[in-house]
């Protein structure tokens, strides 16, 4: 992540921490076609809530 879109904040990396693991199985599947933060804290805000 970091290098495709520099340094995590805390708050989104204790999100994915926090993630079943059958959600981060889907994050990995879809990261690659984020262009920016704002499209992984709208997919967390879908799957947090």
């Amino acid at each position: 992540m970091t290098q495709r879109f520099g340094e995590v904040s805390q708050e989104i990396s204790s999100q994915i921490e926090g993630l079943p693991l059958t959600d981060v199985e889907d994050l990995v599947k879809v990261f690659l076609s984020f262009k920016s933060w704002a499209d992984l804290e709208s997919w967390l805000e879908e799957h947090l809530n």
